[in-house]
């Protein structure tokens, strides 16, 4: 075999098309001279070698101390000492240990220091790395470390010390890149189930992905031990003891089965725990898989109580906006969420970010109705509830409104460097002001007016970027007196030209204006057609002022007690200024056909006394709209699961008429049961099978009656670690099985959502879990044999330390013979000669 260490130096031959010309100039035998010397230093520099003759080659011993393998290191220690044990002296020996990540243990040494290092090691082999990097298995990563470590010039072998589980990567890439490199992949097999200690895990559990409550059912578990002894398993419910079962455990599987019944609807955690005495390994006592109980469908009810429902509706737990966080409700546990007459600032932080997620991929349903303190004079616009509606939060097409000029008037005085809940209150009101830009439609503009005991003009009516008016605003820093007179004869000047458009102006701040009239200042600006809102930072301010010159420049008076709270409301100021979206004034409805009013008695609906205005989306359908065509009921799909958009308040002034009409109540259980998350199929089984090609996800889906789905079009959605999703394929292979590969590994547990598709829409099947609760690491398991032969196939490698193999590496190998030496003094040589030549020969240049 030959090859180049440096190919790249090759380049330097196409200069040889710029020699040519200039050796026609010289006698035929010195061009020869000079251009073969040219070629042999041009060769030198590509580093030219090829295997002459034998000699010991360079080994690589990679040694895997997971958790999965270093339990079981003993046994392997042994047999690879005895390998270590044949090697020659004069062979390298390189140790590297990985579990996450590979490191060089013991660099290149002779066979007996790398046996003395090894002795050392099996002392204490789980303190070598750290803990955490002992939770996942990179085989790839430890070989392509080992393909570093060994020569360029090709040859050597690296020796692989593991079970073969791995947790990321993927080896059989390595092992190609080394195999082009002739490097053979060695493996010596480590087995936790031959002599890792005394281990007993629990290997599988399975349950039904979905029961009916008070419905019996059963729990299978599978008991994995390496010794024989007596155990106890206990079976848990939500983390509390049920059932507890003395038995008798042999090395190998034990079949167990639990019988149960869930009284209680909603997602429940069934688990199985094993107890051994003297187990080595505690993290894998313990497997956990849910179970949801599907019974009365539940809504979560936020807002004013709705009062009771018909015989057959959705259970409603009723929960008050400041209740919310204080309870911290699962939203898994409810078929449907209704926000009912709730500003966005009344919700927990990062509540209203579950919602796509609840709906989209969990398939639950969320409804929202009621006054001027839902939709977008909520300050829901441009917030994950506007997502999952099926409306826009806004006042109708933008070609028919006028354009906003909106003007934030901004406190900076000293006191606005004092604390408030989230922050001091003017990093709290910088955030808010930042964040306004984004929520301007084209064409809109905004400015900013900053003020203390003099205003600044901070930014000029435009159309802001929210990247740099953030950085204007970090600007800002407290300090000075509060005269809000002068910042709002500034705001004034700002808005004064722009006739035609609607012009606002929201006044942020937290103290006492000093000197002047200010509600007077307030209705000049009302008489230009400029209004004014008021938004106290904090719970300190002078309400009574701030409210008067709130109310005389016809705008609100509202108070920012939190930096969540200050934001709500700047989102809620920005949607009432760009329309009005609040109107009152009686109207009839008119309704169209659809499920969801059906059975409504009486022959027509009653009229509503107000509105908020909405726009529906493209996919939406709008049962229910006002006499001049505004949408007053709003359905639609958002992934797996519905929205709906009641933009009025039947449980207020809005709806006297409908509080005593006998079709609200039915109208409301026919929402809240269309929107409920939908039933899925009776029995759904998901796992994980290994096989040749990798881990597949395997999923068997039956009806009711236990008849196998056939020839449907099913995805699953496996939610990953960093909050994102996998979605895999799924073709069938069997009556009512389907199979897809797994992209990535499964590490611990990984929710499953499995989805049938029809006609462009999304149904959902079933869910489930992937993983036992705990690491893969420490599953109890024999080697991954497919993997390690596939390893030593793809390299020529083989399996060491077994019978029939003898103990031995047998590091046999060619010499490498370089020849850079040889053509560097050839080239150098011909040239010399060349020069002595043509001194003796001067007439030779013409010849």
């Amino acid at each position: 075999m030959m090859w180049v260490e440096s190919p790249w130096s090759l380049l330097v031959l196409l200069f040889f098309a710029f020699v040519l010309p200039r050796l026609r100039t010289y006698p035929r035998w010195s061009a020869v001279r000079r251009g073969v010397a040219w070629l042999c230093l041009a060769l030198a520099l590509a580093g030219p070698a090829f295997a002459l003759g034998a000699a010991h080659e360079a080994i690589v011993i990679l040694l895997d101390l997971s958790a999965s393998a270093s339990h079981a290191l003993g046994p392997a220690l042994g047999r690879l000492r005895a390998a270590l044990a044949t090697l020659p002296a004069s062979v390298p020996a390189t140790i590297v240990v990985f579990g996450a990540t590979p490191v060089i243990a013991q660099p290149a040494t002779s066979g007996e220091r790398a046996l003395s290092w090894l002795e050392r090691a099996g002392e204490a082999s789980e303190t070598i790395l750290r803990h955490a990097e002992r939770d996942e298995t990179d085989i790839e990563a430890a070989l392509d470390l080992a393909g570093w470590v060994l020569p360029a010039s090709g040859g050597g072998r690296a020796l692989l010390v593991t079970d073969g589980w791995e947790t990321r990567g993927d080896a059989r890439r390595a092992v190609g890149r080394l195999a082009q490199r002739g490097i053979a992949v060695d493996t010596l097999e480590v087995s936790r189930l031959d002599g890792g200690g005394a281990d007993a895990s629990i290997d599988a559990i399975e349950a039904p992905a979905q029961v009916r409550a008070d419905a019996r059912f059963e729990i299978h578990a599978t008991v994995r031990s390496t010794v024989v002894g007596r155990g106890t398993v206990t079976l848990l419910r939500d983390g509390r003891e049920l059932a507890r079962r003395e038995v008798r455990l042999a090395p190998g599987d034990a079949p167990l089965r639990f019988a149960s019944t869930v009284t209680t609807p909603g997602e429940h955690r069934y688990g199985v725990r094993v107890a051994l005495d003297g187990d080595a390994e505690p993290r894998n006592d313990l497997a956990e898989t849910p179970v949801s109980a599907v019974g009365r469908p539940r809504a979560l009810w936020i807002g004013p109580w709705p009062g009771p429902l018909p015989s057959g509706a959705p259970e409603i737990v009723h929960l008050r906006p400041v209740d919310v966080a204080a309870t911290a409700p699962r939203l898994e546990d409810f078929d449907a969420l209704v926000l009912s007459s709730v500003e966005a600032g009344e919700l927990p932080p990062r509540f209203m970010d579950r919602l796509p997620e609840y709906v989209g991929r969990a398939g639950g349903g969320l409804l929202m109705l009621g006054d001027g303190r839902s939709f977008g004079p909520g300050g829901y616009r441009r917030t994950p509830v506007e997502e999952v509606l099926p409306v826009e939060l806004d006042a109708g097409a933008r070609a028919q409104r006028p354009r906003l000029a909106l003007v934030l008037v901004l406190d900076k005085s000293g006191s606005m460097a004092e604390p408030m809940e989230g922050g001091p209150k003017i990093a709290a009101a910088r955030a808010a002001a930042g964040a306004t830009a984004a929520l301007l439609a084209g064409g809109d503009r905004l400015g900013i007016v900053a003020f203390d005991s003099a205003p600044t003009a901070v930014l000029e009516l435009e159309d802001a970027a929210p990247g740099r008016l953030r950085a204007t605003l970090d600007r800002l820093t407290p300090g000075g007196g509060t005269r809000i007179l002068p910042a709002l004869a500034e705001a004034r000047r700002m808005a004064g030209g722009l006739e035609g458009w609607r012009r606002h102006i929201v006044l942020l701040t937290d103290g006492r204006g000093e000197g002047g009239d200010l509600p007077q200042a307030a209705r000049d600006l009302h008489a230009r057609g400029i209004t004014l809102s008021v938004v106290a930072v904090g719970g300190d301010a002078d309400t009574v002022l701030l409210r008067a010159l709130a109310e005389a420049g016809g705008g609100r008076f509202e108070m920012g007690r939190s930096a969540e709270r200050l934001a709500a409301l700047l989102r809620r100021e920005v949607a009432m200024a760009r329309g009005p979206l609040v109107r009152e004034e009686r109207t009839a409805v008119i309704a169209e056909h659809h499920a969801v009013l059906d059975a409504l008695p009486g022959a027509s609906v009653p009229p509503l006394l107000g509105w908020v205005a909405v726009t529906p989306k493209k996919v939406a359908v709008v049962p229910l709209r006002t006499t001049g065509g505004d949408a007053l009921l709003a359905l639609g799909r958002f992934g797996l699961g519905r929205s709906a958009a009641l933009a009025t308040d039947p449980l207020g002034r809005w709806g006297t008429e409908w509080q005593s009409w006998p079709g609200w109540p039915r109208l409301l259980a026919n929402l809240l049961g269309w929107l409920a998350r939908a039933p899925a199929a009776a029995g759904v089984s998901i796992r994980e099978v290994a096989e040749r090609r990798g881990p597949m996800l395997e999923v068997s889906v039956e009806d009711a009656a236990g008849t196998p789905l056939n020839g449907r079009t099913l995805l699953a959605r496996l939610g990953a670690e960093d909050g994102g999703e996998d979605v895999i394929a799924l073709e069938q292979r069997a009556a009512g099985v389907y199979a897809g590969a797994l992209g990535a590994r499964v590490r611990r547990a990984t929710s499953v959502v499995v989805e049938e598709r029809a006609a462009g829409a999304a149904r959902l099947i079933g869910r489930g879990w992937l993983g036992l609760g705990y690491a893969e690491e420490h599953r109890l398991r024999g080697p991954h044999r497919l993997l390690l032969d596939e390893l030593r196939a793809l390299s020529g490698g083989r399996r060491v330390g077994e019978p029939g193999n003898g103990e031995t590496l047998r590091p046999a190998a060619h010499r490498p013979v370089r020849l850079w030496g040889p053509l560097a003094a050839l080239g150098l040589g011909l040239f010399l000669l060349d020069l002595v030549l043509t001194r003796r020969s001067p007439a030779g240049r013409t010849g």
